[in-house]
């Protein structure tokens, strides 16, 4: 697996696993510790984070295709979470 920062808070990750319920799990460990609370001069720090997924070829053929379709989920993750937190 390797991570690259795309921009800001943005990042990717290449991975390459035989399913894509391996791909789902490895996606709920990595949100499962960036949940881990922080503390920073004793004061608890929580972060989130939302994941897109995209697979090669069902997603795209190319590096821009898989990205925009990640990048399109990752989104609506945000939304679905924004509107829990108000509701």
């Amino acid at each position: 697996m390797a991570f690259y920062r795309l921009a800001g808070d943005e990042f990717v990750a290449i991975v390459e696993l035989t399913t894509e319920d391996e791909v789902h799990n490895l996606c709920k460990q990595i949100l499962s510790i960036i949940n881990q609370p922080i503390i920073i001069s004793n004061e608890k720090v929580m972060l989130e984070a939302s994941i897109g997924i995209s697979f090669y070829p069902d997603n795209g053929d190319t590096v821009d295709e898989l990205l925009h379709h990640a990048d399109t989920l990752m989104y609506q993750q945000k939304e679905i979470h924004h509107q829990q937190l108000d509701s």
